[in-house]
């Protein structure tokens, strides 16, 4: 009996210890299993965190990106409102959809598709260079390209001062006729010298006051008229006048530069040139001659020199403003066609600014020609030097290159036949 109590006593201390082992076995196990958990769960977490913050960043980033187009809108009124638009928005500021439209009257008012001519004007511009480019948005008297004190003829130093520099505009005055015979010399050798260098027609300017024997001489090809901004007549009257003025020119072969936008009957400030009219009040006025004559397919106006400070927000001249030129003439009012600015040597004008200073302002504001810079030389050279360093892109001499050339081909055409053309220009800017 003895024996079978040790033998029973020594059977259940081994299942003891077996349940012992069974148990240590199971701890171990479980803690082995907790150990292993916590690190899967911790690395899960550690791999989540950069996920989850690059998911945020993202989510930030497309929030931004899909603000209220009226917030971002506001946010660029507000920086605009003091200084021109930069001229990398301007740029590209026409490759707009058909269907994007700005008013009742946008860029596609006056749609490219439409012109064959901005084709053709595109191939020409491919074999000119930079260079002459930029001299085409110039417009000057013949005494700044030569350096005379009065020109009255062109000859050989006239030759060579246009190959060096072969601006796209010459402006004529009664100081400048010496008698019929020297004057058709005169423009006929400049239309020359522009055919041998970039063969193009140049731009023959006067106003309607250069007169000989009365009439219009032969070799100008383009008016400074008619003006859209006087004072004396309703604006629907005066809208007729520069519809019919701009059809008598073009029929006689001759292009008009309808003056001054927005205009000078506006201002109320005549000692400052400032107008206290905003945008609203200037298109319900002043602006319906203009605003007609783009309808009609107008091919050039000038920007004038006054101050619209109710629609840009500062006092920057029009002419160098890229809110009134862009914005509001090319987006606003669907104007696609040449700007030339007011004459840069205006008084009001060299008592703030400095010959570079103007020139570059009313290109950088979307301006296609300057008029009557106070340093041609000067002028030429610091906007080519500006699209070197990057500051006007090559893009934007090439959209005013563009316009200048389209508007001197409708010119050719012209003087070709004035009645068909007219006709067609017509059916196209319907």
């Amino acid at each position: 009996m003895y024996g079978y109590q040790v033998l029973l006593h020594m059977s259940d201390n081994r299942h003891k210890r077996h349940k012992q082992e069974r148990l240590v076995a199971w701890l171990v196990f479980i803690l082995v299993v907790s150990i292993l958990a916590t690190g899967i769960i911790f690395v899960t977490l550690k791999l989540k965190a950069p996920i989850g913050a690059k998911i945020d960043e993202f989510k930030e980033q497309h929030s931004a990106e899909t603000e209220p187009e009226e917030e971002v809108q506001e946010e660029a009124k507000d920086d605009e409102s003091r200084e021109a638009l930069n001229e990398d928005d301007l740029a590209s500021i026409f490759d707009k959809d058909e269907d994007d439209s700005l008013s009742e009257n946008t860029v596609s008012a006056n749609s490219r598709a439409d012109d064959p001519l901005w084709e053709e004007a595109e191939a020409l511009m491919e074999d000119m260079t930079l260079e002459q480019k930029v001299a085409q948005m110039f417009f000057v008297a013949p005494e700044s390209l030569t350096g005379v004190d009065k020109a009255t003829a062109a000859g050989e130093k006239t030759r060579i001062a246009y190959q060096e520099l072969p601006v796209g505009g010459i402006i004529l005055f009664q100081d400048n006729v010496e008698d019929a015979e020297h004057f058709s010399q005169m423009t006929s050798n400049l239309q020359k010298y522009a055919d041998e260098t970039v063969k193009l027609p140049l731009f023959i300017g006067a106003d309607a006051s250069l007169k000989i024997d009365g009439e219009i001489p032969e070799g100008v090809n383009l008016i400074f008229g008619p003006m859209a901004d006087i004072a004396e007549n309703d604006y629907e009257t005066t809208a007729d006048q520069v519809v019919s003025a701009l059809d008598d020119l073009h029929k006689s072969g001759r292009l008009g530069v309808v003056g001054h936008f927005p205009g000078y009957a506006c201002v109320t400030d005549e000692e400052t040139l400032t107008t206290s009219k905003d945008w609203g009040e200037l298109k319900d006025s002043d602006l319906i001659p203009f605003d007609r004559a783009i309808k009609e397919g107008l091919k050039m106006l000038t920007v004038s020199n006054i101050r619209v400070p109710e629609v840009t927000g500062d006092e920057i001249p029009a002419s160098m403003s890229g809110i009134i030129i862009t914005q509001k003439l090319r987006l606003d009012m669907g104007y696609d066609s040449v700007i030339v600015t007011e004459p840069m040597n205006a008084q009001s004008l060299q008592e703030e600014y400095t010959p570079v200073e103007g020139a570059l302002n009313a290109i950088k504001a979307g301006a296609d020609m300057v008029l009557m810079p106070q340093d041609l030389g000067e002028c030429y050279n610091a906007l080519l030097d500006a699209v070197s360093k990057g500051e006007i892109s090559k893009e934007r001499i090439d959209e005013s290159a563009l316009r200048i050339i389209r508007a001197k081909l409708y010119l050719k055409q012209l003087k070709s036949d004035p009645a068909d053309e007219e006709g067609e220009e017509r059916d196209s800017s319907d």
